[in-house]
């Protein structure tokens, strides 16, 4: 069961990551901090 919710954790994470990444393509913020 834990290995579980740390891949859920992990795949949040990534998914977040990528959303962020692409909102900062997308409205090319000025802001630069990862």
């Amino acid at each position: 069961m834990r290995k579980t919710l740390k891949v859920i954790i992990n795949s949040k994470r990534h998914l977040q990551f990528l959303i962020n990444k692409f909102h900062h393509h997308h409205h090319h913020h000025q802001q630069d901090r990862i």
